[in-house]
């Protein structure tokens, strides 16, 4: 169990079972309208140019273990993704064709989770805050990690820019 950006407690098996059937129907529809001729694959020397990215960031002061890490990324991105596919699933889509680029960064502590919710929510970046339920590691209700978008790459830039890799 988890809880969604709203504070509404979600099941993630239910969640990821209904996102891998959407997943599934987003493809299929993308492949029936993508009549296009297929190019080479890009050479070492044609750099690949992402439209759309997510971003994953991670609280550092927790010291979770790289499992426990693990799983609370994978919540944030499938959260994060489901709020996308709700509110722009142009984004979404095109986001899943182009390769569903992820980045993973890594903040101080809660509150600055808490400032950068707040900043994706006024750009309009579709975002997804992860408490965690506190059966392992921590207590429960600690927030662990965000989840942001998909969403077009440059929209991430003033938000992210200063933030460090996981």
């Amino acid at each position: 169990m988890a809880k969604d950006a709203n504070g509404r407690h979600v099941d993630i098996t239910e969640v990821m079972q209904k996102c891998v059937q959407e997943d599934r129907e987003v493809l299929e529809t993308l492949a029936k309208l993508d009549q296009t001729p297929k190019s080479p694959a890009p050479s070492a020397q044609a750099p690949i140019v992402f439209k759309y990215k997510q971003v994953i960031v991670v609280r550092s002061d927790l010291a979770l273990t790289k499992g426990k890490t693990a799983v609370q990324v994978a919540h944030a991105a499938i959260a994060a993704a489901e709020e996308t596919k709700k509110s722009h699933p142009d984004w979404y889509a095109a986001w899943l064709q182009e390769g569903q680029r992820k980045i993973a960064l890594k903040v101080k502590d809660e509150g600055t989770l808490v400032v950068l919710n707040e900043k994706a929510n006024q750009a309009h970046i579709p975002a997804a805050m992860i408490r965690d339920f506190g059966l392992t590691e921590i207590p429960p209700n600690t927030v662990t990690c965000i989840g942001l978008g998909p969403a077009p790459s440059e929209m991430f830039d003033e938000l992210t820019s200063s933030l460090a890799l996981l």
